[in-house]
């Protein structure tokens, strides 16, 4: 996903030469989202690896590559900068709104500038670290009922 406040029409600059980047091993679909932001739906081109490596491991690899050659090109040729998240993880197509969301909320966490950035996350990262806020917010109400000898409210927050 690449974040872009400028034009509808160097967003479709920046289209059009990322799907010549991305064509040599990939299919790919990039559309501008509500929100004005490119985004690509990727697929791997299954070829037989020779040494057993996942295609969509090699292919994200692949990615990072291309977006940060990419960036160098738009920088040098449309004066632009921009960010580029991916996500490290397959999808099924019935969760791409979902997965979407998440990516472009991680995009907003992250540290510095954002130019110039590639940023490879991982799902199960994320919904570990979602589950772990709960968790620790949880403990904290546990610790609140026990401080308050308040032993119907901690026994209801724990089974909860």
């Amino acid at each position: 996903m690449i974040r872009l406040a400028e034009s509808q029409d160097a967003a479709l600059a920046v289209k059009f030469l990322t799907d010549s980047f991305l064509a040599e091993r990939t299919r790919c679909l990039g559309i501008i989202d509500r929100y004005g932001d490119l985004i690509w739906l990727i697929q791997p081109i299954h070829d037989s690896a020779e040494d057993g490596s996942d295609p969509y491991a090699r292919t994200v690899k692949f990615l990072e590559g291309q977006f940060e050659l990419i960036q160098r090109a738009t920088a040098d040729s449309l004066g632009m900068n921009f960010a580029v998240t991916i996500c490290a993880d397959p999808s099924e197509w019935r969760q791409l709104s979902a997965v979407h969301d998440r990516i472009r909320n991680q995009q907003h966490k992250r540290g510095g500038d954002g130019a110039q950035l590639v940023q490879t996350i991982h799902m199960e990262t994320i919904e570990t670290a979602a589950q772990s806020r709960l968790l620790k917010e949880k403990t904290e109400l546990l610790a609140v009922h026990l401080e308050g000898e308040e032993e119907s409210s901690f026994y209801s927050c724990w089974m909860s």
